[in-house]
C-alpha cells in the first residue's frame, strides 16, 4: 500500500507515476491512495493522519513511512529487528534531542491503537499568551504543526517502554534530514538516506543509491 500526496501541478503526470509504481511492485500486491498535498509540513502529517481515518494499516504487522527521494539501501537491520526482537515497536532516525524524524521510520502498527494518528498535540494556550510578539506566536504554531513533533507527540508511549532501536551509522542534518555522518565521504554506506539535494545525484540524473 502506498499513500501519495500530489501537487496540483503534478496532476497531469499522475498517470506516469502510477504506471511506473506498478511495473515496480508488479509482482506484490499494491494499492494506490492518492490525495491532493494540503501542504510542506500537512502533507506528511496526512498520510499517517488518513491511515487512522480510513483504517488503512488494519491486517498489517509493521508499516514504513519514507519521503519519495529517501531510500533504503541496506534493510539487514531493519529486517533482523523486525524478525528477532520481540520487543520492538519503532525503527527510527533521532531528529533532534526531542524529536523523531518522519523522513523515514518503521512503526508496528499492531502495538498502537488504530486511532493514534487522530491524536494531535494542540498549542499551549498559557504559552500563547506568554508570547510577546504576533511574529512568535505565528511561528510557536507552526513548530507545533511540525510533522516531527506530532508524531514523536503521538508514539509517547512506544518512546517511554523504550520499545524503539535507533538505525545504526545515521542520523540528520539540516532541516532534520535522513543523513549518515558527513566524516564519511561515501553516502551510499548508510542504511537509509534521504538523497534530497541536487549534488546528491549524478549527472544523468540517475539515483546514486547502492544497494546491500
Amino acid at each position: 500500500m502506498l499513500f501519495i500526496t500530489l501537487n496540483p501541478s503534478e496532476r497531469p503526470s499522475i498517470l506516469d507515476s502510477i504506471e511506473m509504481l506498478q511495473n515496480t511492485f508488479k509482482h506484490q500486491n499494491l494499492t494506490l491512495h492518492i490525495f491532493d498535498n494540503p501542504g510542506y509540513q500537512e502533507g506528511a502529517i496526512a498520510a499517517l493522519k488518513s491511515a487512522s481515518i480510513y483504517d488503512y494499516f488494519t491486517g498489517y504487522d509493521w508499516v514504513t513511512r519514507l519521503n519519495p527521494d529517501v531510500i533504503i539501501q541496506n534493510d539487514t537491520f531493519m529486517l533482523d529487528s523486525i524478525r528477532n526482537d520481540p520487543e520492538v515497536a519503532l525503527l527510527h532516525v533521532k531528529c533532534d534531542n526531542m524529536r523523531i524524524n518522519t523522513d523515514f521510520f518503521m512503526l508496528k502498527v499492531s502495538r498502537v491503537s488504530k486511532d493514534i494518528f487522530l491524536n494531535e498535540k494542540q498549542p499551549d494556550s498559557k504559552m500563547i499568551q506568554d508570547l510577546t510578539s504576533v511574529q512568535d506566536i505565528f511561528f510557536y504554531k507552526l513548530t507545533i504543526r511540525n510533522a516531527e513533533t506530532q508524531f514523536t507527540y503521538q508514539i509517547n508511549e512506544v518512546l517511554s517502554s523504550n520499545e524503539m532501536r535507533e538505525i545504526p551509522e545515521v542520523t540528520a542534518i539540516g532541516a532534520c534530514r535522513v543523513r549518515g555522518d558527513r566524516s564519511i565521504p561515501l553516502p551510499h554506506l548508510f542504511p537509509v538516506i534521504h538523497y534530497h539535494d541536487a549534488e546528491d545525484f549524478q549527472n544523468d540524473n540517475k539515483c546514486p543509491a547502492i544497494f546491500k
